[in-house]
């Protein structure tokens, strides 16, 4: 008679391992599904942070002035594999917004930010939708329209004094709120600078084509040049030299203030004295250097009615005049000057 092997006895066997592998698969295998079907049918929710950048990239014709860069959080529902990979691709990341596909020049607009989303491409790709925004509008979006103006150029040079002053135009765009601005701080007669080239190093009588950088704004209102040099031939009719001369500021008030008594109920005050005495560099030739005495610059600040309205204190760019038979001028670089002062009532004691 055969023996019959015991349970303990057929532990550890080829069959055994093959049931137990067999059923280890299957439960692989469902717990996979599970997941799976748990993940389908059980979306979840997540917090993501995105750095929206508004653009009109797609129009030539406008510009954005407000803020281009604005912070977005919103909560976006989906499946956790979904979401994983939309927060991996974009949180704390920068997308980009065309507004010229839906919008037309104007000021203070409000861009809704789900609009802002359904950009997104990977929100529809990956089946997401949005919960909830914070804010739910990008708000104050200035659009406006680019104009084209053709303006002269400034050649700043130092260094020589030169034949005839190079004559040249050069297109720019610009924005139609900053163009006024322009026009107002011009006073109607822009002029787009170059950077200050010294050409001390050319020789007398020489004539040269000389390029120059243009800097791509007026007045400090930015601009768009249509070229970012500009080429001219100059001719040299001699150098020039600096030099540093101290003068004093003067204060012109409108002729009618002392008919009217006007300091009689108002005193001027100076926020700092030193200011008023101040040293310049100036430059041209030598010989014009030479005969020029201090005293004959004319240095002032014109006071005006707005001046007695109550304010903390006004700053006022100085006004320099040089003697008109001296080839005189402020050297190219300096920083135009400027006071501080304001006008007080006098109290009855003080009158």
């Amino acid at each position: 008679m055969s023996k019959t092997p015991t349970s303990s006895e057929s532990l550890f066997t080829s069959r055994w391992w093959l049931d137990r592998l067999r059923i280890g698969f299957w439960v692989t295998i469902v717990s996979v599904l599970v997941w799976i079907y748990a993940d389908m049918e059980f979306p979840q929710t997540a917090k993501v942070r995105i750095t929206v950048h508004l653009t009109t990239g797609g129009a030539g014709n406008m510009v954005l002035l407000s803020r281009s860069t604005r912070m977005v959080t919103f909560k976006l529902r989906g499946s956790r594999n979904s979401l994983s990979r939309f927060e991996k691709k974009y949180d704390n990341t920068a997308h980009e917004y065309d507004l010229s596909k839906n919008y037309r020049p104007g000021r203070n607009q409000a861009v809704p930010t789900t609009d802002v989303l359904s950009e997104i491409p990977e929100m529809r790709d990956l089946g997401l939708s949005v919960v909830s925004a914070e804010p739910k509008t990008i708000t104050g979006v200035h659009i406006d329209r680019l104009e084209r103006h053709e303006v002269p150029v400034e050649f700043r040079h130092s260094g020589v004094e030169l034949e005839k002053k190079p004559q040249a135009t050069v297109a720019m765009l610009v924005a139609s709120r900053r163009w006024k601005e322009i026009i107002r701080k011009t006073g109607g007669r822009p002029t787009i600078p170059t950077v200050e080239i010294d050409l001390k190093h050319l020789t007398p009588g020489q004539t040269k084509t000389v390029e120059f950088e243009l800097v791509p704004s007026i007045s400090d209102v930015p601009v768009e040049p249509a070229q970012a040099s500009i080429s001219v031939e100059i001719e040299v009719r001699r150098r020039t030299i600096t030099k540093t001369i101290s003068i004093a500021v003067r204060v012109l008030t409108p002729s009618g203030w002392v008919e009217n008594g006007v300091w009689n109920e108002y005193q001027f005050n100076r926020k700092d004295r030193l200011e008023w005495l101040r040293q310049i560099t100036i430059e041209g030739p030598r010989e014009d250097l030479d005969k020029l005495d201090p005293k004959n610059i004319d240095a002032h600040v014109a006071l005006v009615e707005g001046d007695k309205v109550p304010t903390s204190w006004t700053t006022r760019k100085v006004i320099l005049r040089f003697p008109p038979n001296l080839k005189i001028q402020l050297a190219s670089g300096q920083a135009s000057l400027t006071v501080q002062f304001r006008l007080e009532k006098r109290t009855a004691s003080g009158t």
